[in-house]
């Protein structure tokens, strides 16, 4: 047997309860085959089930944890991890749970929400342009792009999500799970300091966010702007956006990625 062929055999010993071209590998006279691969099936089990709950820790308290095991385990049934990391385990939950609830229900809305917060956690750890990197490259006349930081998500809701799961993050009572008048946009992100930050955007807004995500020079983002607003007028309304989204850190130092990646 290959080591590919052994790869296979342990995965279907894992995944599908086949244990049979495992078998004469592990033959012995104290423990049956079954019962030895038994303790890993479960341990492989307990821990995708245990990265789950850390993943989604507000959504298996809001279910129960014994719900949110039995939904856990049908889930992976169908949705196990084909590579070598787990990390990507769980983007797809929000589907599986819109699937099996309905896109209205909460839960749905709340699994999206942290799977997203996960990603955000995983992104690229990208340099972020301060206002400090944005005065030197102008002082030394070089090139500035207003870029997104990578770990920028939008995600629109129609609960008060967003609200519910900041005080659960910070240990504080959460407000009670409540419709919202109408869905609100929310722009979400990390910061230097590596917390989850957000903010809802207007439609407008979101334009603006659209432009900075294509990273674009001061120049063209001129060109974007009213061409009824005066020159002066949209340089000062831009450097006062720009040195705003500095400060929350929404901005990539496109240069320093660059340089960091040669």
């Amino acid at each position: 047997m290959s080591l590919k062929d052994l790869q296979r055999a342990w995965k279907a010993s894992l995944c599908e309860d086949d244990t049979d071209q495992l078998a004469h590998y592990l033959e012995g006279d104290e423990l049956s085959v079954k019962e030895r691969l038994s303790v890993y099936q479960h341990a492989y089990w307990v821990r995708l089930v245990n990265t789950l709950s850390h993943a989604f820790p507000l959504l298996k308290l809001e279910m129960g944890s014994n719900p949110f095991r039995d939904m856990s385990v049908s889930f992976l049934q169908t949705h196990a991890p084909s590579g070598f990391s787990l990390h990507a385990l769980g983007e797809e939950l929000p589907g599986y749970l819109s699937a099996q609830l309905g896109d209205e229900n909460p839960f749905v809305e709340l699994a999206a929400w942290e799977s997203m917060i996960r990603q955000i956690r995983l992104e690229e750890n990208r340099g972020w342009l301060t206002i400090t990197g944005i005065k030197e490259r102008l002082m030394n006349h070089e090139p500035l792009l207003l870029q997104a930081h990578p770990s920028l998500r939008f995600l629109t809701q129609r609960h008060n999500t967003a609200e519910r799961w900041f005080s659960f993050s910070e240990k504080k009572a959460r407000p009670k799970q409540k419709l919202l008048s109408e869905p609100v946009c929310h722009a979400v992100w990390r910061r230097q300091d590596f917390c989850i930050r957000h903010m809802p955007i207007s439609d407008e807004g979101m334009q603006e966010f659209q432009q900075l995500l294509k990273g674009q020079s001061l120049l063209e983002w001129c060109d974007y702007s009213d061409k009824s607003t005066p020159v002066e007028q949209a340089i000062q309304e831009l450097t006062a956006k720009v040195i705003a989204w500095a400060e929350q850190g929404l901005l990539a130092d496109s240069c320093r990625s660059h340089a960091s990646r040669q």
